[in-house]
């Protein structure tokens, strides 16, 4: 963006992958989040508040939008095998700080995947107020992806007779 960004960092680009066609807003360049926990192959077996960077730069009023993707395969295919939470909004953390997503009970959540024990995650960000913001994944959102981890589920003993 050269310093004309939202952020205010100078000397910085910020490139959107799209076909060539007139956009007309504000594009906020971000850093992917780093995940922090779950630790790569940790069995989750409670509850647990999934840990990741803060992108914020500069601007320490910027609010940021995060989601929580879950997957069986590590491509997050925009199909039935990607699951994207609920997005939530953080607006105090600073750049590279820790931000927790709100407690997410991954042992059912709602029957997400059962039976699967391995399951991927990444963490998005974004300004809400882009347009038309980052290029869209597979599932159409527009957001800047963490790299993708792992974590395992216990496996479910079969119930009696089973």
């Amino acid at each position: 963006t050269g310093g004309g960004g939202t952020t205010g960092q100078s000397d910085e680009w910020c490139y959107f992958v799209s076909r060539r066609i007139d956009a007309a807003g504000i594009a906020t360049p971000l850093v992917r989040p780093i995940l922090r926990s779950p630790d790569p192959e940790q069995v989750v077996s409670t509850p647990i508040t999934f840990q990741f960077s803060s992108v914020r730069g500069l601007v320490a009023s910027l609010q940021l939008e995060y989601i929580l993707q879950f997957s069986t395969l590590p491509s997050f295919p925009g199909t039935n095998q990607t699951v994207t939470m609920t997005p939530f909004i953080e607006l105090t953390e600073a750049g590279g700080q820790t931000v927790s997503s709100p407690l997410t009970d991954m042992t059912t959540v709602s029957g997400i995947f059962p039976g699967a024990t391995i399951i991927y995650w990444r963490v998005g960000a974004r300004n809400p107020e882009d347009s038309p913001g980052p290029v869209a994944d597979q599932s159409g959102r527009r957001y800047i992806f963490s790299g993708v981890r792992r974590f395992q589920r216990p496996t479910i003993p079969p119930g009696p007779g089973g």
